[in-house]
């Protein structure tokens, strides 16, 4: 469920232009492993120039190999889907839009077929509605480095697990609570609960490792007065073998203009103007969310 609507658990934003905001984090090539791929299939440098548009698919079509069910008290169910990562292995096009914006096309991926210079091997992980879908990164075959989620608001990415193999989670949480709940602080407070509930009982019962767990749910990215309505989560395989968790979000800011002196001698009233730029940073295994705070 997106916050401050129930009846649209995704949507992406429409493309304008940022302002470029590079993390900190490390960069990785294509899958070929060459120096010389495509500037696009960097993704942490691309997401600290553009907004990425993910694939807004969900799970529907696919079968999970494993369903287990968690009870989160009250009555209250939450199932689990675990698919295997090999049959989500896809390739990403690039497909750019209006300025700078970029969204990432999938296919079927065959290994026999060479990458052409717009594509990219990587694995997709869908979304149900009031569910989880999870996946282990470490059964991604070796020319796999990119991973790529649904954009969520009003989701939470929990993962835990070693360097070379995390296990992921996209969790769409929703409830009559949920829907009730008018206040923004409100929503999230309910979807910072839920959440705590899925990932402990995930843990529990074998489903997500212990190992560097990291809940980022909608208390981390939908901050009230942050201007940041939805996100984009994507992962990158380096040179290492060990994958990075990332995002990228367009924020809305107002500046207030004050009229110059002479402005002021008419009368003039000082003017809002909206600011939009782009914010990145790393969500695991060291997480950095200073650049959703609200400012």
């Amino acid at each position: 469920m997106r916050i401050g609507s129930e009846n649209t658990p995704h949507r992406t934003m429409s493309p304008s232009g940022t302002t470029p905001n590079t993390p900190q984090t490390r960069a990785a090539t294509g899958s070929t492993g060459s120096a010389n791929t495509p500037g696009w299939q960097n993704p942490v440098a691309l997401a600290g120039a553009t907004w990425l548009r993910m694939p807004n698919f969900s799970s529907q079509a696919y079968v999970g190999d494993t369903k287990a069910e968690l009870d989160l008290g009250h009555g209250e169910k939450f199932e689990l889907t675990r698919f295997n990562t090999k049959v989500n292995e896809v390739k990403f096009s690039q497909q750019p839009g209006v300025a700078q914006d970029v969204s990432f096309n999938k296919s079927p991926l065959d290994p026999r077929e060479p990458l052409a210079p717009n594509e990219q091997a990587g694995v997709f992980l869908g979304w149900k509605s009031g569910k989880g879908e999870l996946m282990n990164l470490g059964q991604a075959s070796e020319n796999t480095r990119l991973f790529v989620t649904a954009p969520m608001n009003g989701c939470a990415l929990i993962v835990g697990g070693p360097g070379d193999g995390p296990t992921v989670m996209h969790a769409n949480y929703d409830s009559d609570t949920l829907r009730s709940s008018v206040k923004h602080a409100d929503q999230l407070a309910v979807y910072t609960e839920a959440y705590k509930k899925i990932s402990d009982q995930a843990v529990a019962g074998g489903h997500i490792p212990p190992e560097n767990k990291v809940v980022f749910d909608p208390s981390k990215y939908l901050k009230e007065g942050s201007g940041v309505s939805a996100i984009s989560v994507f992962g990158i395989k380096g040179e290492d073998g060990n994958w990075t968790l990332h995002y990228n979000a367009r924020r809305q800011t107002n500046e207030t203009i004050e009229p110059g002196w002479f402005g002021k001698l008419l009368g003039q009233k000082p003017q809002i103007r909206t600011r939009t730029e782009l914010v990145t940073g790393e969500i695991w295994p060291n997480p950095d969310f200073s650049a959703l705070e609200p400012r």
